[in-house]
């Protein structure tokens, strides 16, 4: 085998590296089109299902892709956000205005929230059975994820070395060291691995908060008097109607009470009522109507009665006394709740003391309206207590919203996995440069190397001495040659020819011998003959157009045939007419 045989033609991809790489990114553009996320202004959102309300279309832990939408409709399957429990996956059954009604598929009942568009998350559009709890595994599992981080990394490097090696044995050696660009990339991940890690540590990740635990007094105040028949509508007085001195006989008054909140309700305490009457002087009289008794539980019911004959006598006694005439008087029923208790694990104690108030004039009681507009009958008093919590600190990385506590265990489990698959792809490195320079030859340029045992016939008159092998393996690389490794020789020897010249790497090539009765080289004076592939390289120029085409259909090395253009001014005419007539081929059949 000679060394010209060693050497093969590079190979032309069937699809050119411009287009590789615009096919990669229209790829990448579609993706991020189709499924880029909501939270980086995309309009995917990942649902993943815990409950059985969607059987049997959905079941728990199926994973389901929400798209945003401009438009919905009944009968489509909708993520909306629950303002306590958060996103509801459930079918549209209806709409009352510009809120929509939900429904389980699996429930019996009605959603009772019901959410207007700015609530809608988006509709229902891939669906992934089961995967949605091994994402929660994952998810909950930061050495689970550092498990399936490195075995993918793993995977990848070994399939490219795989496939580096493959094209070094069909002789289309790759343009450049991948473990090199591999370990780089894996250098630069775990620094910025640390760096997060680093920045995150900086922070705490916790800091003090307040919530806020709402709850609300709530009653409802009713009241009736005795009338003559015919007087009003119904046979009595009862609310929002004028009540007259000299015809009622008695006024009852109902009040019922309710303590609400969405925390734990732990209460008790004493509650009564009393009826004020006071004038506009100033004076008045108080006259108790239910006398304090303990609370059971955070509702209640009270009734009480006047009887307005004694209303009257104290009016009238008053009056008497004083010698002041046509008064106008306020009455007030006056119930008092005095609770304490705990809300939510926080210590309560206040008073609710609503008043039912009412004119007081010669001839009738009247109802007094609230200056707020509100309902007299319907006395409301919302509270809050403040309970200390400890809430979780973020940051922000390229518009993202991290927890403190997960960047950390983010950064370090990147900085892990790409430092150990570093430490991998080295440890080789290391092991070689430590041993005799063949076996470091050998582990870092491997796919470039081919071995034969003894000299292969030379054919070339002019060799050249590199310095160092990284320039033989460069120039191996941009020529796309193989690079052979003389085992026979004294010494490490390496060389590759392209056309007339050898280049060789340690070992010098012992001198060519001489024949008896043949001339000393530099007396012969050989006829220059035109390369062998010269006129198949014209005739399929002539066909194709194309140089790389000719090439390949010939088998010679495109560099080939660009430095024979360069040295022969014959040559480059040749090829300009080849080009010429494949051109005019190809406009007579257009």
């Amino acid at each position: 085998m000679s060394i010209a045989e060693a050497e093969k033609p590079m190979r032309t991809p069937l699809i050119p590296p411009q287009l590789k790489i615009l096919l990669i990114m229209m790829a990448l553009g579609l993706t991020w089109f189709l499924f880029a996320p909501l939270q980086l202004g995309g309009k995917v959102t990942m649902i993943i299902v815990n409950g059985n309300s969607m059987e049997p279309v959905y079941y728990r832990g199926d994973l389901v892709l929400i798209r945003a939408t401009s438009s919905y409709q009944i009968g489509d399957i909708v993520t909306y956000r629950h303002p306590q429990i958060g996103p509801v996956i459930h079918r549209i059954i209806g709409r009352e205005g510009e809120r929509w009604i939900f429904q389980g598929d699996h429930n019996e009942f009605i959603d009772p929230y019901r959410p207007v568009d700015a609530d809608l998350i988006g509709r229902a559009w891939v669906h992934i059975p089961h995967l949605g709890k091994w994402l929660v595994q994952v998810r909950q599992s930061p050495l689970l994820l550092t498990l399936l981080m490195t075995g993918g990394a793993v995977i990848m490097v070994r399939r490219t070395q795989a496939q580096q090696q493959k094209r070094a044995q069909r002789g289309n050696p790759p343009s450049g060291d991948l473990r090199q660009w591999v370990l780089t990339l894996l250098a630069l991940l775990a620094l910025a691995g640390l760096a997060l890690a680093g920045f995150a540590f900086t922070r705490p990740t916790s800091k003090a908060g307040v919530e806020n635990l709402n709850y609300q007094h709530q009653a409802i105040f009713r009241y009736s008097a005795d009338a003559p028949a015919g007087l009003y509508d119904a046979s009595a007085a009862y609310s929002g109607d004028p009540i007259f001195r000299q015809i009622s006989q008695r006024l009852s008054v109902d009040f019922e009470y309710q303590f609400t909140s969405e925390q734990a309700v732990m209460v008790g305490g004493r509650y009564g009522m009393r009826v004020v009457l006071s004038g506009q002087n100033g004076w008045r009289r108080t006259i108790i109507l239910v006398e304090d008794q303990p609370i059971q539980g955070t509702s209640l019911h009270m009734h009480s009665e006047i009887e307005l004959d004694r209303l009257n006598a104290v009016i009238a006694q008053f009056e008497a006394q004083t010698g002041l005439k046509n008064q106008q008087y306020l009455l007030a029923f006056i119930p008092s709740i005095e609770l304490e208790g705990a809300v939510g694990g926080m210590a309560l104690e206040e008073t609710f003391a609503p008043a039912l108030r009412f004119h007081v004039d010669q001839l009738q009681i009247q109802l007094i309206s609230n200056e707020d507009g509100s309902n007299p009958l319907a006395p409301q008093q919302p509270g809050v207590l403040s309970r200390p919590r400890s809430e979780a600190t973020t940051l922000k990385l390229f518009g993202i919203t991290l927890d403190v506590a997960l960047a950390r265990q983010i950064g370090l489990i990147v900085a892990a996995v790409a430092g150990g698959l570093a430490g991998m792809l080295a440890l080789p490195l290391v092991h070689a440069a430590r041993q005799d320079e063949a076996a470091r030859i050998r582990m870092r340029y491997g796919h470039l190397l081919i071995e034969v045992a003894g000299l292969p016939a030379v054919t070339s008159n002019r060799v050249v001495q590199i310095g160092s092998f990284e320039d033989l393996a460069k120039l191996a690389e941009r020529q796309g040659a193989l690079i052979m490794h003389d085992t026979s020789a004294m010494q490490l020897r390496y060389l590759i020819q392209h056309e007339q010249v050898i280049y060789v790497y340690g070992e010098p090539l012992p001198p060519a011998p001489i024949a008896k009765g043949e001339p000393p080289a530099a007396e012969a004076n050989p006829t220059p003959q035109e390369p062998v592939w010269q006129e198949r390289f014209l005739h399929a120029l002539r066909e194709s157009g194309l140089a790389a085409d000719a090439c390949r259909a010939i088998g010679v090395d495109i560099v080939t045939v660009y430095r024979e253009r360069e040295r022969s001014a014959e040559f480059a005419q040749a090829w300009k007419d080849a080009r010429l007539v494949a051109w005019q081929r190809r406009t007579l059949k257009g």
